[in-house]
């Protein structure tokens, strides 16, 4: 199957890479930014993991796409390496190495799951006006995507533009 292949190759990949050697404990000390893909949760602390407890990487996969609604999910095993590389590397917390690799995706395979995931991650990084464009252009591609939707109006609340909000709520 072509989802065990590319699992394999992004394994191989962290391997190489120094966020294989982290886990992600939640924090309950400090709020996130207040951005989407994140705003309602806990900041996300790095600690190393004793040798052994890290779940192999396509267990990481399917744990942070367990909630994505089923056709989405199938739609996340079939994105390319780099696809996957740069999202295992944002929930790892690797922002700015996942931004680097979101790059490297080549230009035919930037999709509404491309746009999500970026826009997403930019609104984590505070730039929240960045990651407003790509989540709307991501949901001109997929109109009505409940993860999308929520992902903008947690960032044009954050912004503070509760009048786009509202509009594009009526709009829905």
């Amino acid at each position: 199957a072509r989802s065990a292949e590319l699992l394999n190759e992004v394994e191989i990949a962290l391997t190489q890479s120094p966020a294989s050697d982290l886990t992600l404990e939640i924090d309950q000390s400090e709020p996130a930014s207040g951005s989407a893909c994140g705003g309602c949760a806990p900041a996300l602390r790095q600690e190393e993991a004793p040798a052994g407890e890290l779940p192999d990487l396509e267990s990481q996969f399917e744990l942070i796409i367990a909630s994505y609604p089923e056709e989405m999910q199938q739609r996340y095993l079939n994105q390319s390496k780099y696809f996957l590389k740069a999202f295992l590397l944002v929930h790892s917390g690797e922002d700015q190495q996942a931004l680097a690799l979101w790059e490297e995706v080549p230009r035919e395979e930037r999709n509404e799951l491309y746009l999500f995931e970026l826009g997403c991650l930019y609104g984590r990084m505070g730039q929240n006006s960045k990651g407003v464009e790509l989540l709307q252009q991501a949901l001109e591609l997929d109109p009505g995507n409940w993860l999308m939707i929520d992902a903008l109006l947690s960032l044009l609340f954050a912004q503070g533009d509760l009048a786009k909000a509202q509009n594009f709520l009526q709009q829905q």
